[in-house]
């Protein structure tokens, strides 16, 4: 499943927004902690099958809002 079909990120008028790419960063934007929950694991079953890793020492999460 990608991200789009996911249905988690912003929606900003008539723009969907679920992720900033820049050179090998990856920013999830999501509405709530579910959402952003998704995310990862949508992002992770994709490392699988493609064969990608992901470094945990600099990966950081950033919440606002509300739990």
């Amino acid at each position: 499943m990608e991200l789009r079909k996911s249905g988690y990120g912003l929606h900003i008028d008539d723009m969907f927004m679920s992720a900033i790419l820049y050179v090998d960063v990856i920013a999830l934007l999501a509405c709530s902690y579910l959402g952003l929950y998704n995310f990862i694991n949508i992002c992770v079953k994709y490392s699988l099958q493609c064969d990608i890793k992901f470094n945990s020492q600099k990966t950081q999460l950033a919440y606002f809002g509300w739990k």
